[in-house]
């Protein structure tokens, strides 16, 4: 019983925090990106390994970007000693444009030291991340390097959306990424934005050489969160743009993505624990006062409904398996509806009161939030992402929850972070 009600306060408090996001996205929707007084030199990088199926096609993206940016520009892909064709491909590729450089790897394997060691040999004030899967919209730069005119801002990052999803499990992540551009434009707008995307991230490369660049995976699997923390430990802030859009690959099968996802929250563990003295600190504002408490606390919450749900599962499975004995044994057929009657008779104010009223309020919720993220997203409803979105509660939600119990049970494990 004393489960119940935590389980009931648990998914409370994630409610709670959802409906803070909307508001938050309300206050602050009308902002728009600032255009810059300046044309500002930027040099972008391009980490890689193994990325022959995609890497053409980044950097065709990158070309348009430079035909579209005023200022100096430049293009360093980074190899990470691949396997593949990819650094052929590359350095073909760039044989055509006097902007696109092609480094070999020279330290330690990692996406960390390939950005650290493009950031040293970097022409130009600003620095920017693009995966080798990721596909920038041409006019990106135009919307993000203005917030480089105030000299407070280290870092600024984008939205993201799936480029051409075609498997189940592509759908499933497209429409997770916009509702994830629904909460971007909330924690823009809080001033609490905790991950730079890979996919485009611009940064000035005096502070990432300030701060030390990108950790090591050894420190952290996730750089783009990790960085945040000190960015803002160095009195700097991260804003989000509100047009810059850039689409990119996901993970195009279930085991890929499971392993992605045991990293992404294995380092959100591994993060929010490290810098959990930065919580209250009013210096780091509205981060430290209200985005590491409310995702801290919304970890533990989730803890909670996996115990919950774990705990349920193994009471019901061992009931379920008793009972089957003793019917078997005692040659009774039973009767499903009588059970049913049953449950309704016994649970009448628990069902139809507390469950039935969350099941609306958070319907209603994830209908808002979605919309929005549509909006954000620049992406029109269709009928196929309507069916999809009907899934996702039923298939993608749950699978999501045995991706967080899964990084909890092995992070305190010490299991080693897998990137593949």
């Amino acid at each position: 019983m004393y489960v119940d009600y935590i389980l009931l306060f648990s998914i409370g408090i994630l409610l709670f925090f959802v409906i803070l996001y909307i508001f938050a996205y309300f206050e602050f929707r009308t902002k728009k990106d600032p255009l810059s007084k300046k044309n500002y030199g930027v040099s972008i990088v391009v980490p890689i390994w193994n990325e022959e199926n995609t890497i053409v096609d980044t950097l065709k993206s990158l070309v348009e970007m430079k035909n579209n940016h005023k200022g100096d520009f430049e293009v360093i892909v980074v190899d990470d000693n691949s396997t593949d064709k990819s650094y052929s491909l590359a350095t073909n590729f760039a044989k055509r444009y006097n902007f696109i450089r092609v480094v070999k790897k020279k330290g330690q394997r990692g996406k960390s030291e390939s950005l650290n060691e493009a950031t040293q040999i970097a022409k130009y004030e600003l620095v920017g991340c693009v995966d080798a899967d990721a596909f920038p919209e041409k006019n990106s730069l135009k919307y993000i390097t203005g917030y480089f005119d105030d000299k407070t801002v280290g870092a600024v990052t984008t939205k993201m959306v799936v480029k051409n999803p075609q498997k189940l499990v592509e759908w499933f992540q497209h429409i997770e990424y916009i509702f994830s551009n629904f909460l971007l434009t909330a924690y823009g707008g809080l001033e609490s934005i905790y991950v730079t995307k890979g996919p485009l991230s611009l940064y000035r490369k005096n502070l990432l050489k300030k701060i030390g660049g990108f950790y090591s995976q050894d420190i952290t699997p996730t750089e783009d969160m990790e960085i945040t923390f000190r960015i803002r430990q160095a009195g700097y802030k991260i804003f989000s743009s509100k047009s810059a859009r850039v689409s990119t690959k996901v993970m195009p099968t279930w085991k890929k993505l499971f392993w992605q996802r045991i990293r992404w929250n294995r380092g959100s563990l591994i993060n929010f624990a490290k810098y959990r003295k930065m919580a209250f600190d009013p210096q780091f504002g509205f981060f430290s006062i209200v985005m590491i408490p409310i995702v801290s606390v919304t970890i533990s919450m989730l803890a909670v409904i996996i115990y919950y749900l774990i705990t349920n599962f193994y009471s019901f499975l061992s009931t379920f398996i008793t009972k089957i004995y003793w019917y078997i044994y005692l040659k009774i057929v039973p009767n499903p509806f009588v059970a049913i009657q049953k449950y309704f008779e016994v649970n009448p104010m628990y069902v139809l009161s507390s469950l039935f009223f969350i099941i609306i309020i958070a319907f209603i919720l994830w209908i808002v939030a979605y919309i929005v993220g549509f909006y954000e997203s620049k992406e029109k409803i269709t009928f196929k992402h309507i069916i999809i979105l009907l899934l996702t509660p039923i298939i993608y939600t749950p699978a999501q929850i045995f991706f967080w119990a899964s990084a909890i049970f092995l992070q305190f494990t010490k299991y080693k972070t897998r990137w593949r």
